[in-house]
């Protein structure tokens, strides 16, 4: 890429009136200038957007920022880039290679190689045996296949559906599949070993699940030997409900006791 060094092409790409930006503004611009994406700079106008679009790629991940002509000069997109190759870095699923395109490269097709690479991010298993007929979901790519067959929209980039994927690689919770029953059941870790049904899908076209099949699947995994309460949350609710007391931390402070003493 061409370097332009001089500080008479800095002026060049200065419009007219720029110099009210102030000096500091005019240094950023004589830097961006020399740089390493100088020539690209120096063929748009000079505005305060494009100068921080240009500076925020020297702190970029060197194969994103290569593919700084596919942003449209947006660094929120870039950013949003960067941070997804990070994430996936960490879990080893992608590589200098998979980011190397042609020098003209649209959008789409990087989001597309990301979405193969965070597809093949797998998880270890949790550490029991499913119940007959269910399987543990070990990539987030196992997850789309998942949602896919029992056609449920796990499969898309939805905002929701997407907190899945993550939650799947990051170990709070675990996926599983029934694809007899066409039905994907999410288990929150409460603890070790210790589980709380959080979510449960059925085929999109049908009804929510009632609260009887919920208890029944609670029932299955607890049948099979897996650690599985009701959210606590609903527990505490229960239990404030039974005894008329709302939860509150003085309850077993040094108010509760004395009450109790009161009490005696």
């Amino acid at each position: 890429m061409t370097h332009h060094s001089n500080s008479s092409a800095s002026h060049r790409v200065l419009p007219e009136g720029s110099r009210t930006h102030g000096a500091a503004f005019d240094r950023r611009v004589e830097a961006l200038c020399s740089g390493p994406f100088a020539e690209a700079f120096m063929q748009g106008k000079t505005s305060e957007p494009r100068v921080r679009f240009y500076e925020s790629l020297d702190r970029l991940d060197p194969s994103v920022a290569a593919l700084f002509n596919s942003f449209s000069e947006c660094s929120k997109t870039a950013r949003a880039v960067n941070d997804l190759v990070t994430m996936m870095r960490s879990h080893g699923a992608i590589t200098d290679d998979d980011l190397r395109f042609p020098e003209r490269i649209d959008l789409p097709a990087i989001v597309r190689r990301l979405q193969r690479g965070l597809d093949g991010i797998h998880v270890q298993p949790p550490g029991f045996t499913p119940p007959e007929h269910w399987k543990f979901i070990d990539s987030i790519g196992a997850l789309r296949d998942a949602g896919h067959e029992i056609g449920n929209s796990l499969q898309f980039r939805h905002e929701s559906r997407v907190d899945c994927w993550f939650k799947l690689i990051a170990g709070s919770h675990v996926f599983l599949v029934n694809e007899r029953r066409r039905l994907l059941v999410s288990l929150r870790s409460c603890g070790r070993g210790v589980w709380t049904i959080e979510e449960i899908w059925k085929r999109q076209s049908e009804q929510y699940v009632t609260s009887g099949e919920w208890m029944a699947v609670e029932r299955e995994f607890r049948g099979a030997g897996i650690k599985v309460i009701s959210a606590p949350t609903r527990l505490l609710a229960w239990l404030d409900a039974e005894t008329g007391v709302a939860h509150d931390e003085s309850e077993d402070g040094a108010g509760g006791i004395e009450a109790a003493i009161q009490g005696l």
